[in-house]
């Protein structure tokens, strides 16, 4: 993920312990400055009904951080070339 003042490798581990509707499908982590990786984040797979009933699915991300001065969400749809278009609300 990049924006004007971050760049971040993130990498979306499946959680197999799901449990609920509630329960994120993923773990998102995130390398820090020290080579680590730090769980930064959630997300949970859903979908949408266009109208003539086709549905499509898309993930709904939360990523936040203390360094950050407000949690990000997300939303990214995966597209025709096989990757993701990410939009997002404060």
């Amino acid at each position: 993920m990049t924006t004007l003042h971050n760049h971040l490798d993130l990498r979306f581990m499946p959680e197999s312990a799901k449990t609920s509707e509630q329960f994120p499908d993923y773990k998102i982590y995130a390398v820090g400055s020290m080579g680590r990786e730090t769980v930064i984040g959630a997300a949970w797979k859903k979908t949408k009904h266009k109208s003539g009933g086709e549905e499509f699915e898309f993930l709904s991300i939360t990523i936040d951080d203390p360094s950050f001065p407000d949690q990000l969400n997300l939303a990214a749809f995966q597209n025709k070339q096989g990757g993701w278009d990410i939009t997002w609300r404060r």
